[in-house]
């Protein structure tokens, strides 16, 4: 049976997740933040011990960065379905390093069929504040301070096969 514990050393509060088996013991190298301090043990441990349990985020997370941003041919529409996956942040949500989730990008004026969802990728551990009035304009400012990482369709290189060829062609080569 997973359970949450927590536990001090010198960079502050940090948790581990530990099994009735005396030879599991995961830490998490992450220095929880104020309102994480508040939570309970029940409201960290939903996503940690969730997170060992089914490792299937991870994997979700991986393709998604694996196509998003090593593929140089995804189309609009295959972005959009793939960020459909992830949950949307929600206020008040805490937020570990490597977490991902999907954010609406307000007034956004689609090029195709990409959607108005971006992928954020989070660098520290975070607290959306539940008092926040526009997310975005919070999302925006942790990607300026290296908190997030924010991904939207635009940022994905864009090569289509075709240039190759051309160029190829223009340069003498088949």
């Amino acid at each position: 049976m997973f359970k949450l514990e927590r536990f001090e050393d010198e960079e502050g509060t940090k948790v581990a997740v530990v099994d009735n088996n005396p030879y599991f013991r995961y830490e998490y190298p992450y220095v929880l933040t104020e309102d994480m301090k508040q939570q309970t043990d029940e409201e960290i441990g939903k996503y940690l011990i969730q997170d060992l349990q089914y490792r299937n985020e991870h994997t979700l997370m991986s393709t998604l960065l694996d196509v998003n941003l090593r593929s140089p041919f995804i189309y609009d529409n295959q972005f959009a379905t793939l960020i459909q996956y992830l949950k949307e942040g929600e206020l008040g949500e805490s937020y570990f390093p490597g977490a991902q989730i999907k954010l609406r990008i307000p007034n956004y004026e689609a090029e195709g069929w990409e959607g108005d969802f971006a992928m954020v990728t989070v660098n520290k551990a975070l607290t959306i504040p539940k008092d926040t009035a526009d997310i975005y304009k919070l999302f925006s400012d942790y990607h300026k301070n290296g908190i997030v990482e924010i991904l939207k369709w635009q940022d994905v290189v864009h090569l289509n096969p075709n240039d190759f060829k051309k160029a190829a062609t223009e340069t003498g080569g088949n």
